[in-house]
């Protein structure tokens, strides 16, 4: 059983519900590639002042190779592209999610590099070293558990790192296991 997410009329992005409060923080590691370190905040024009002086007493600076870097590939088409084929490898990824494991609840989304299996904290622990023994790695339950008492968890399954053969071979294990337990 599959769940998607993303945005759509009925889900929009917490920006749109309220925009005097959101303050996006992301990076060019995660959208583009792993070396690139600069970072992005948008926020409400309200905090621009408070945050531009909390950045300024921060030691931090940035490459001026990436911001030359960055520069070329936004001029270049470079950026386009690269946006364009992650978003067609993380579609390709998320489908072979759903093929290959369609007797679990699993919530993706096509743009994400992850998937999350929800069930019981004790089921997720259980399934997370089973896992392990036949060689898949998956987060464990406690690494993405907010609440430590909380019960209710689940598994995440990163997408984005490994081979589309390593990830095909570990999702055929996981989908061995039998759906009530394991």
């Amino acid at each position: 059983m599959l769940y998607t997410l993303g945005v759509t009329p009925e889900r929009p992005p917490l920006v749109a519900l309220a925009p005097d409060n959101v303050f996006h923080v992301t990076s060019l590691s995660k959208t583009m590639t792993s070396g690139l370190r600069l970072g992005v905040l948008v926020l409400p024009p309200k905090w621009i002042s408070r945050a531009e002086e909390a950045l300024q007493i921060l030691p931090l600076a940035a490459s001026p190779l990436d911001y030359a870097l960055l520069e070329e590939w936004f001029s270049s088409g470079v950026v386009d592209a690269t946006r364009v084929s992650l978003q067609t490898e993380a579609e390709r990824r998320a489908n072979l999610v759903i093929s290959l494991l369609p007797n679990r609840k699993v919530v993706t989304d096509p743009t994400a590099f992850h998937a999350w299996m929800p069930m019981p904290h004790a089921q997720a622990e259980t399934f997370a070293a089973s896992a392990e023994l036949m060689g898949v790695l998956v987060t464990r339950p406690d690494a993405v558990r907010a609440n430590p008492e909380d019960g209710d968890t689940g598994i995440r399954l990163c997408l984005g790192s490994p081979s589309l053969d390593e990830l095909s071979r570990g999702l055929s294990i996981l989908a061995k296991f039998r759906s009530g337990a394991l």
